[in-house]
């Protein structure tokens, strides 16, 4: 008995000093740094810059923690109002045609009473879908402001400007 023990100690002892030396071997990627300074774009969710377009983990290395921390909570807030639009408008459009259908057919159902039941809900979804609304706006202009402000930070122009010192080349970066 004491043999069996002791060599199902060892055996325990080998696999967690195993796990251990895995979990150390493993390589942590490096944030990716940005090649080149391409004007960042936002579309429908998505940041791009150049042709390439960006995930989370590359963005991180665009922006800065604070930026990134409000860029995940826009995307996530435009993913509710998506989801409110979606499921606003799908439950009027529903439950508007059954009330419709419910009125119409209060003869044979004893009462408009379905039909109102229905009318109802189609209301809530109504308000459902226009609460999604600003939601989702909201959202996509703050998106499209975070891209806009890296491509403020990061243009280089050359200008012919005048001076008080005269006319000359302003560099803006």
């Amino acid at each position: 008995m004491k043999r069996i023990l002791t060599l199902l100690a060892f055996v325990l002892i080998l696999l967690i000093g195993s796990v251990n030396l895995c979990a150390q071997t493993k390589k942590v990627k490096a944030k990716p740094e940005p090649v080149k300074l391409d004007p960042m774009f936002y579309k429908n969710g998505k940041f791009s810059s150049g042709y390439t377009q960006l995930d989370t983990w590359q963005l991180g290395s665009y922006f800065t923690q604070n930026e990134m921390q409000q860029i995940n909570l826009n995307l996530q807030k435009r993913k509710t109002g998506v989801g409110l639009l979606i499921g606003g408008g799908a439950g009027f459009a529903l439950f508007a045609t059954a009330g419709v259908l419910g009125i119409a057919a209060s003869d044979q159902l004893g009462g408009p009473g379905l039909g109102i039941a229905f009318s109802s809900v189609a209301v809530a979804s109504l308000g459902v879908l226009i609460a999604g609304i600003p939601i989702y706006c909201k959202a996509e202009k703050n998106l499209k402001n975070a891209a806009a402000g890296y491509n403020q930070r990061n243009n280089l122009t050359l200008n012919v400007t005048v001076t008080s010192y005269g006319p000359g080349i302003s560099l803006t970066f």
